[in-house]
């Protein structure tokens, strides 16, 4: 696996490292009813228990394994056309790197879900920015081939 794909993944875990830290230190301060689910309009679908952020968390992290499966094993995922011996490296390539950017979305969506739990949504456009950035940069200058 290259640098890249490893350091694409290693963003998603601290997001989700942040998320845990998060609401471990604010724990104790977050109303019990608290925001489930959003809806794409923005409006709340389900409300419950404290106890369901845990459980998201839980659920991002299982979210992040069965996805390092499907990087590190490429071969194993379900693909829309036939691999070929020509295009197995890009096809393998390309999956690994959309999943991964999916890794990241996925996480940041369950930390905004711990960031308006906690009632500080207003701190979800650094976290969205410094993400967006470090992916960008990521991507754009790590692997590469340079003379």
């Amino acid at each position: 696996m290259s640098k890249k794909l490893i350091y694409l993944y290693v963003i998603a875990v601290l997001i989700l490292i942040f998320s845990v830290l998060l609401l471990a230190r604010h724990h104790d301060a977050i109303s019990s009813p608290v925001t489930t689910h959003i809806n794409l309009v923005g409006e709340v679908d389900k409300i419950g228990d404290k106890v369901h952020l845990i459980y998201a968390l839980c659920a991002n992290g299982g979210l992040l394994l069965i996805s390092l499966f499907f990087v590190l094993k490429p071969q194993y995922a379900n693909y829309p056309f036939e691999i070929t011996d020509e295009n197995r490296a890009s096809s393998y390539q390309k999956m690994r790197f959309f999943l991964l950017i999916l890794c990241i979305i996925t996480s940041i969506s369950f930390n905004y879900m711990i960031l308006k739990a906690i009632n500080a949504s207003h701190l979800f456009i650094y976290v969205i920015s410094s993400t967006a950035f470090f992916a960008f940069m990521v991507s754009r200058y790590c692997g590469t081939v340079r003379s």
